[in-house]
């Protein structure tokens, strides 16, 4: 195959994209790859062999494939520069995000599409960790004030428009100072750890347990049309936090009191959720 101008083969085209450092391949109208650098191969962890000899649904599940080509297509057909995040899985089954910048090239007469790979699965992942960080509280991992406050907002919105039922709760355990006194913060880090998956296991997936701080924490049910759903919870809140728990080799016990707002609607923001305690107690 030649090239008109300064570039007469196929070998001189490949030496020159292999310096690039970033992923770099070539497609055809049929969207196979024709050409591509070593920092391709390696990003896609196969030989330059099997890249030119098999398709892209021999290297790639078919949904990412599909996402692929129609990408492809739009620019074969507009000749406009395209610029996409993807993910893409490599020869180890590892799921890269990357974005990728197409442009079509035409060489005596035949369409071409020339890519450019720039990984940035890091910083998405550094970018997502950040975000859970902001919204979840380090010792428990449940949500903190922030993400409860934003799902609250939530609930408003769709009550306003559905006339879903919410209903707030505010946990505080009973006694958990007097065993941060007698054995110490540590134990009572591993208490609050271990009553958080409790609670966490009692209510529904559609639910919320939030970690207020200290011995604090707020359930958001959401849509529990029965009254006696609620009662239900509160019930088994105060079951979990009854039962014996382990700490630096003793057996404690502890109690909870439950603060219950029947509608959300009198809480707009979580700074106040203190306040169900006067609200209604459920011990």
């Amino acid at each position: 195959m030649k090239f008109p101008g300064s570039i007469p083969s196929i070998s001189d085209l490949q030496a020159i994209i292999n310096v690039m450092p970033l992923p770099v391949f070539v497609k055809n109208r049929a969207h196979r790859i024709v050409l591509l650098n070593d920092a391709a191969c390696e990003f896609f962890g196969h030989s330059r062999e099997v890249m030119l000899r098999f398709s892209d649904y021999d290297l790639f599940p078919t949904e990412e494939v599909e996402v692929f080509h129609a990408a492809d297509d739009k620019v074969f057909e507009s000749g406009a520069i395209s610029e996409n995040e993807e993910q893409v899985t490599d020869a180890a089954g590892r799921s890269r995000t990357v974005i990728t910048r197409k442009r079509r090239v035409r060489l005596n007469t035949h369409d071409f599409l020339v890519a450019i790979i720039s990984d940035v699965t890091a910083y998405r992942e550094a970018e997502a960790h950040n975000y859970h960080l902001a919204f979840h509280d380090p010792l428990t991992d449940l949500p903190n004030r922030a993400l409860l406050s934003e799902r609250i907002d939530h609930a408003l919105l769709r009550r306003s428009r559905t006339g879903e039922r919410c209903t707030l709760l505010y946990v505080d355990l009973d006694r958990f100072k007097e065993v941060n006194d007698t054995h110490g913060h540590q134990s009572g880090d591993l208490l609050i750890q271990s009553f958080a998956s409790r609670i966490a296991s009692i209510v529904r997936a559609t639910d919320t347990v939030s970690r207020l701080g200290g011995d604090e924490f707020a359930v958001l049910l959401i849509d529990r049309g029965d009254p006696s759903d609620v009662d239900a919870v509160c019930q088994r809140i105060l079951e979990a936090a009854s039962k014996p728990f382990e700490v630096d080799g003793a057996r404690v016990y502890i109690g909870a009191s439950i603060g219950i707002a029947e509608t959300v609607d009198e809480v707009t923001n979580v700074s106040v959720v203190k306040n169900l305690g006067t609200v209604e107690r459920f011990s």
